[in-house]
This record gives structure tokens, sequence and C-alpha cells, in this order.
């Protein structure tokens, strides 16, 4: 059988049945002091064979587990990513958090929300440390409102001057921007809210907030002081805009003309540094005129009307080139346009991009294409692009 461990507080205590009780933690109990048990405890989810050749491959797979090292559990042969995840839930779920669960329950915080917090931090003594010493910190948690963390730090005693506190609203402010495909905002813009939900802030704690931010890589102020930045998503639009730049960089060829190219050829980027083998650099195909005008035809009849002229040369071009920005109004015929586009690729996997998970449900609603974040379609994956 399976032993657990079992932490709650009373609810009441009923005349004719007793005491009642909320359960606030529920764990399950596992031995894994040995590779012995640890091989047993993991074969719930994967095959004595795999997990052989693991434990053969290192020696200490609990660490492995612990720091949720996907690259090296993978690479193991019979263990693949959802394999992988499940024995890290696994042994997740078999930790003991019932110290956590005491003190945080004591600031009304619920179940949920502390499995959440210790998922994110990956260690419930760092739960702790972040709660008792900033936590705001904890605005860097999806879903983790400001409101929220204000509320707690209020418990622990956080004064409403605290440059933790400060900066915790800036960096959420800018989460939240960026989570709705704003990469800066107006330093003018940021003050304004600064002041409508915190109130009156002296200029000098204004001032140690920016430096503190600044000085611990979070912020990105541009050049003039006038746009900023969260570096989450500073950095995360440099290497979209890498990868663009070597799609861009490929061969736009016909059929024909690819068939008869006998060498592959590499322009130098200097201010991309990973890009030094030609194979990085795709090569693609384009419609020949005549191929390029029948599907345009076909297109018109298939939608029950015709391109404006606009639409027409946006369509026309991103047959010659592989990056190409449409603009305009709602209502305008962006969406037309882009499954005008998409129309071009006859045959190819095709999937629809934006800088933030709402936006990329639009574009879905919008053409009827698979859609992702940006960096999701170009290999983003624990922590890099793959």
């Amino acid at each position: 059988g399976c032993s657990y461990k079992v932490y709650c507080i009373l609810d009441s205590i009923h005349p004719k049945y007793g005491a009642s009780y909320n359960i606030v933690y529920i764990n399950r109990v596992a031995d894994i002091s040995t590779k012995e048990k640890q091989h047993e405890f993991l074969s719930q989810i994967i095959t004595n064979s795999a997990l052989d050749r693991l434990f053969e491959k290192y020696d200490d797979v609990i660490e492995l587990l612990e720091t949720e090292d996907m690259e090296k559990l993978t690479s193991v042969v019979g263990i693949g990513v959802s394999s992988a995840e499940r024995m890290i839930e696994l042994y997740n779920d078999s930790k003991d958090y019932s110290d956590i669960y005491i003190e945080l329950g004591a600031l009304n915080l619920t179940p949920n929300l502390i499995k959440k917090m210790c998922d994110h931090y990956k260690s419930p003594e760092a739960v702790i440390k972040k709660v008792r010493e900033n936590p705001y910190e904890l605005v860097e948690m999806d879903g983790m409102g400001f409101k929220r963390c204000d509320e707690i730090a209020l418990k622990v005693g956080i004064d409403r001057f605290d440059v933790n506190r400060i900066g915790g609203y800036i960096k959420y402010y800018l989460r939240e921007q960026g989570e709705l495909g704003r990469t800066w905002v107006l330093y003018s813009e940021l003050m304004s809210n600064i002041y409508e939900v915190l109130g009156y802030v002296p200029e000098e704690v204004l001032g140690a907030t920016a430096q503190m931010l600044m000085n611990s890589g979070i912020l990105k102020v541009s050049d003039d002081g006038q746009r900023i930045s969260h570096r989450y998503y500073y950095d995360l639009e440099k290497n979209i805009f890498k990868e663009l730049i070597r799609l861009n960089s490929a061969n736009m060829l016909t059929k024909e003309e690819l068939e008869k190219e006998k060498e592959k050829y590499l322009k130098k980027l200097d201010f991309i540094s990973d890009i030094n083998d030609e194979k990085y650099i795709p090569n693609v195909y384009k419609l020949s005129d005549e191929e390029l005008e029948k599907v345009i035809k076909e297109t018109e009849l298939e939608q029950g009307f015709e391109f404006n002229k606009e639409q027409l040369e946006a369509i026309k071009l991103s047959n010659t080139t592989n990056v190409i920005a449409v603009t305009g109004y709602g209502g305008t015929g962006k969406s037309s346009t882009a499954r005008g586009m998409c129309k071009l690729l006859k045959g190819a996997s095709v999937t629809g991009c934006a800088l933030a998970g709402k936006a990329a449900l639009r574009i879905t609603e919008t053409t009827g294409l698979d859609a992702s974040t940006i960096h999701k379609a170009l290999g983003w994956r624990f922590g890099s692009f793959t």
C-alpha cells in the first residue's frame, strides 16, 4: 500500500458528529533513499529497461529530477519528453511541503496557490524566503497579480515606499504590457500608471528603484531614456529579430532554379555570431509568374471576391521575399491578404505567429491557421532556441 501525509485545519465541531476538518495539504510519502527504491518508485511510469539505462548512464537520477534536466533525461533511449515530464511530476508530488503549507496558510494563501509557487520556484524553501523578504518577486509567476503580492507584503510588514514594492509594480506592469504585445512603454506612461496605482512616491525612492532594476538587469532603458522595457521581452524580441534575419537570407528560387543550383551560399551576417553554417540558411522556392497568377485567380474564385491593388502587391511581394510586414486599420483586408499569401504555399506547413498568446489566438480566429507565440514557433524550449 501507499502512505500519505495529511495536513488539515479544524473547520467546526458538531455536537453529535464531532470535529470536521478542511484538508490543506496531502501528499504521498515515498522512500527514495536508495537507488533500488528510486528504481521501484519510477517504474510506475518508465519501463524497467529504460530505467536500467538511465541509472547506468547517470549516478544521481534524483538530482536530474530535482533540477528538471530534460536534456539529460531525454538523452536516454526509451525516455521521451512526455515520460520525462511525468517522472518530474511524480517526483515533485512525493516531496514533503507540509512546512510551507502551514506557514503560508497563515497568510490566507490557498493550497492551490502554494502548490503553484512551489512548482514555479522548485523549492519550498525558496518560496518561503521570497515571501518573507520580498513578496513582490512573485509577480514573475504567471497569473500572480500585483494586488495579490501587495496583500501578502502588507501582512509581512513591507513598507509602502519600499523599493521592492515600487519595483514589483514596475515589473508587473511591463510584463502585463509585454503579454499584450507591447515590448516597451513610454517613460511618461509608466510614471502615470505608477502614480495611479501606488499613489504618491518620493522621487528619491523612484530613482533608487530604477537603479536597482537596471543593476539587476531587469530593466532596459533606451538611450534617450524615453522607452522602458522588461529585459525578458527585450531579449525575446532581439532573438526573434535574429531569426527573421536568418529567414530573410534564404535563397529565393523557382523549382527549376533550385534543381539547377549546385552550390549554396551564405550571406555574412556579422551581427549574428551564431550563424556560421550555411545549413542554417534555408533554401526555399518561389512560384513562377504563371503559377502565381493561377493561384491568385483560384483564390479569388474560392473566396468570392477579387483582391484590391494593395492586396495583390503584398501577395506578389511575399512570393519574392521571406519576411514581409502587412499593416493597416481594422477592416482593411489584412486577414484576406494573409490568406492569399498562404495559398502560395500550397503543400507547405503554415503556422501563424504572434508575440503574445492572446494575439496568437486572435490569428487563429480570423484566419483559421494554427497559431502560436513567435518564440515557440521558432524553437524556444527550456530557456533557449533549439
